[in-house]
């Protein structure tokens, strides 16, 4: 019985000793190991998280869908944004590996950065076990408890041109003589039906269809103008093969 016990013991501690050389020349295996614990086999795929400093001029703000999977705009006075288990949390993790109060996210100088609060299970950026303040880049990975996300940042705003309505309207119109000439084509009944209708059976030619050559657009073929009242009808049903 006691060689049975001490058997099971060294096979353990051979085991321990295993995980440690890996994880001392592996780092992030550790990461990937907590992330499949963390895995949802019955929902449709693994929802990842992440946490995007802002800087927009003189406001300073996070984006983040770490409060329980909604997407939220956190402001804080301090630019100070506190993360642990403790619902008073500035982001609460429903984590049970992480710490009640586990660490923080600030922003000083122009620069974001991650510090640890002493946790248990520490906090890790890219893999690697952070022991003081460290600046956060675009892209980096961290993982606080069994909790991961990716930390981006945004510096900058673009501001894009108007948009040309009248262009818009253009591409649309174009689109709508393109998909009823089809249309006409492959389902002549229907499309005549439709115009009837509606109450333009007065501008539909009535002319055999087989006679209709190739390069006549919609517009030409229906023989009605090009009124804005017909471009929502034909817009608004969506006709698609």
């Amino acid at each position: 019985m006691l060689e049975c016990v001490e058997a099971e013991l060294e096979r353990r501690l051979c085991l321990y000793q295993t995980f440690i050389k890996l994880y001392e020349h592996h780092a992030s295996l550790l990461d990937s190991i907590l992330e499949l614990e963390t895995f949802n086999p019955s929902s449709v795929g693994v929802k990842s998280f992440y946490l995007q400093g802002v800087i927009d001029n003189t406001c300073v703000y996070v984006t983040t869908n770490l409060c329980q999977g909604q997407t939220l705009c956190l402001r804080q006075p301090q630019s100070i944004w506190t993360l642990g288990r403790d619902k008073n949390s500035g982001i609460h993790l429903v984590d049970s590996y992480a710490s009640r109060s586990h660490a923080a996210i600030y922003y000083e100088e122009q620069k974001f950065y991650l510090v640890d609060f002493n946790s248990t299970n520490g906090s890790y950026v890219n893999g690697e076990r952070i022991f003081k303040s460290i600046e956060l880049k675009d892209n980096d990975h961290i993982r606080l408890g069994n909790t991961t996300f990716d930390f981006f940042l945004n510096v900058s705003t673009r501001i894009l041109p108007e948009v040309a309505l009248e262009s818009l309207m253009l591409t649309a119109q174009e689109s709508l003589e393109v998909t009823a000439t089809r249309n006409l084509y492959q389902y002549p009944g229907s499309v005549l039906e439709i115009l009837e209708g509606a109450g333009y059976a007065g501008c539909i030619n009535k002319a055999p269809l087989q006679k209709i050559q190739s390069n006549q657009s919609a517009l030409q073929l229906l023989q009605f103008e090009q009124s804005q009242e017909i471009v929502d009808y034909f817009l608004s049903k969506n006709i698609t093969k």
